[in-house]
């Protein structure tokens, strides 16, 4: 199933709708970009968990980031 497949879910009060981009609460409905929703669905669906940098970065960019230290 692809992140805009998902079903609509609610969290903090608000209606999420992946396959129409949107939040609503209270009658009030916002539109948001393709990549933050694929971040609320990605985070929402691992709700209670700790995600890490490298594997929002690999599940949402799916990249894999290689960081120099200095």
């Amino acid at each position: 199933m692809g992140i805009f497949e998902a079903e609509n879910f609610d969290v903090g009060g608000w209606r999420v709708s992946p396959e129409e981009g949107t939040v609503s609460r209270e009658g009030r409905s916002e539109r948001l970009e393709p990549l933050a929703m694929k971040v609320l669905v990605y985070l929402a669906s691992r709700a209670g968990e700790l995600v890490s940098r490298a594997e929002l970065e690999r599940e949402v960019w799916r990249v894999w980031c290689h960081r120099r230290t200095k």
